[in-house]
């Protein structure tokens, strides 16, 4: 008996019942920045799935993963730090609060540039790839003679249905034979 209602006394745990407010729990704080447990742990899932090849032939641990993400975070939380304590006393831009993360320490112009970046970054690979595509030299054969092996020689008898689509519904959905079934047997 306490073994069951220990299992269902840990359901929460394994469901998620409260996956929003586990997530949102600090992990750990740089500066005066939180490092929250969803933050750690999508970042621990994208590195894994970057290294998962080098995990699995063993050229790398579960602790080395740990090790990269709990550094790449913290630098990059001490630079954000760095950043915001010293704009802490600037004009904050009401702005653009809202809008992205640290966005309100920026000027209007440096979020723009920050999106045309990103857009120009993404759009720069995009045509990249296109263009690699339509330079490639590609070489066709010569076109293969036609199967005709299993053409069919006599159209299907449709039973008065108009079209195929119509036979394939009345022959499925029809119910004249199950009903004939029915009225002979019961």
């Amino acid at each position: 008996v306490v073994f069951v209602f220990g299992v269902f006394a840990s359901c929460d745990v394994l469901i998620g019942k409260d996956v929003a407010k586990y997530r949102s729990q600090v992990a750990m704080t740089v500066g005066s920045q939180e490092i929250t447990i969803g933050k750690l742990l999508d970042t621990f899932n994208s590195y894994y799935n970057n290294y998962a090849y080098y995990i699995s032939y063993g050229l790398m641990t579960m602790d080395d993963l740990v090790e990269m993400v709990v550094s790449s975070l913290t630098q990059q939380y001490m630079q954000i730090d760095d950043y915001v304590t010293k704009h802490a006393n600037d004009d904050l831009n009401t702005d653009l609060k809202g809008k992205a993360t640290y966005a309100e320490y920026l000027e209007s112009w440096e979020f723009e540039y920050c999106i045309k970046y990103v857009r120009h970054i993404a759009f720069k690979t995009f045509d990249a790839s296109v263009e690699s595509q339509v330079a490639a030299k590609y070489d066709l054969k010569d076109a293969e003679a036609e199967d005709t092996s299993r053409n069919f020689t006599e159209d299907d008898d449709l039973f008065g249905a108009e079209s195929y689509a119509q036979y394939l519904y009345k022959k499925n959905f029809d119910a004249t034979e199950t009903n004939e079934y029915f009225d002979k047997y019961y």
